[in-house]
């Protein structure tokens, strides 16, 4: 049942940037608009799983490594996103900055190597230490989307932080193409 729900509400989710990347607006009004939408898709997930009991670790795991990053990618996309493009205003034509910014990801690839290559090897070995909620340190410090201390894994965010990263790759490599 919970599976069929946040893969609507993933699905309602893309359809809704869709549209708001087609509607005629500046790059950064565009960026607040989709954070908005990933945001409130993730409230609404979140409401959803808050009073859930998993029936078993593999169902635990699954929602703190690929449903909950489904959404929260996209809330640290469009913040990467807003936050860039607030800085350097529009229009801009900034090549330098998008070369700099091109980097980005390599860069958080090199500070998380060890989860970076766990994770994208499809190894298993330590998901039930980075993707249920028993093993979250409540002395971290969370993103934005956890501040209240709910739906929290010990890696979670990581995974969010390279989907968004790679979202925002994406977009500098076609602001470079343009330059």
């Amino acid at each position: 049942m919970y599976i069929d729900t946040w893969r609507i509400l993933h699905t309602e989710m893309l359809s809704d940037l869709a549209r708001c990347r087609e509607i005629a607006l500046p790059e950064a009004e565009k960026a607040e608009w989709g954070w908005r939408m990933a945001s409130r898709s993730w409230q609404q997930v979140k409401g959803i799983f808050i009073d859930h009991v998993f029936t078993d670790d593999k169902e635990e795991i699954e929602f703190y490594k690929i449903i909950k990053p489904a959404f929260t990618g996209y809330i640290e996309y469009y913040s990467i996103l807003h936050a860039a493009l607030e800085l350097i205003g529009e229009p801009c034509n900034c090549y330098q900055f998008w070369d700099q910014e091109s980097w980005r990801l390599q860069r958080f690839m090199e500070l998380h190597r060890d989860f970076v290559e766990y994770y994208t090897s499809g190894c298993t070995c330590h998901d039930l230490q980075y993707f249920t909620a028993v093993h979250y340190d409540p002395d971290a410090l969370p993103h934005p989307y956890d501040i209240d201390g709910n739906c929290i894994s010990s890696h979670d965010h990581l995974v969010a932080s390279l989907l968004g990263e790679e979202m925002y790759h994406g977009y500098v490599k076609e602001k470079l193409a343009y330059q």
